[in-house]
């Protein structure tokens, strides 16, 4: 998320990019280590927008659901998993790898993902097309998708607004072609 922090960067905009346990702490953790990091902005700034890339839009997303709006103006998920991945369901098969990345169990595609999220807060999905020449990828991953995650479960039906983009899940957060369609939604809601 650095080169997005970097394409972001404008004047009277704070861009602040928490450091997350989530290889070793649960969904709920990281939630709510970010409550504990951004209260205190969300106290000091008139609006503040999340934005996630893969699990931290799942972070975001349950943040949303946890927490309600606060001063948050948006909410922007980046190849987020919302309807999970088939990827974590073959990995959490392999014994020993749930004790070690809690976070996966999150990531199931038969975890049931929060309905309520805030109505007052425009979500908006940034979705890759471009799959990645991973043998397991093209063995677990039936319906098109962007190397990690399926487009039918990065778009979210809560969200306002919806973007396909031609770049796979690790290149997706890296490109200015992102920020650019970032800063349209920040300033109408919509990738449109």
């Amino acid at each position: 998320m650095a080169d997005l922090e970097q394409y972001l960067q404008a004047p009277g905009r704070t861009i602040f990019r928490p450091n997350l346990p989530t290889r070793t702490g649960s969904l709920a953790q990281c939630v709510t280590t970010l409550h504990t990091m951004i209260h205190p902005l969300l106290e000091e700034n008139t609006s503040m927008v999340l934005i996630g890339h893969s699990m931290g839009g799942c972070i975001a997303r349950q943040y949303l659901h946890t927490y309600g709006a606060c001063s948050l103006s948006s909410c922007i998920c980046i190849a987020t998993p919302h309807r999970g991945s088939p990827m974590a369901d073959f990995f959490l098969k392999i014994p020993g790898v749930a004790l070690l990345r809690p976070t996966l169990m999150e990531l199931r595609t038969t975890t049931k993902q929060p309905v309520d999220f805030s109505e007052e807060v425009p979500i908006g999905c940034i979705i890759g097309t471009k799959p990645t020449p991973s043998p397991l990828a093209k063995l677990l991953l039936c319906s098109p998708h962007d190397g990690r995650v399926e487009e039918k479960s990065a778009n979210s039906p809560y969200a306002q607004s919806s973007i396909h983009l031609p770049y796979t899940h690790f290149e997706i957060h890296h490109r200015e072609e992102t920020a650019h369609h970032i800063r349209k939604f920040l300033q109408s809601d919509s990738f449109v």
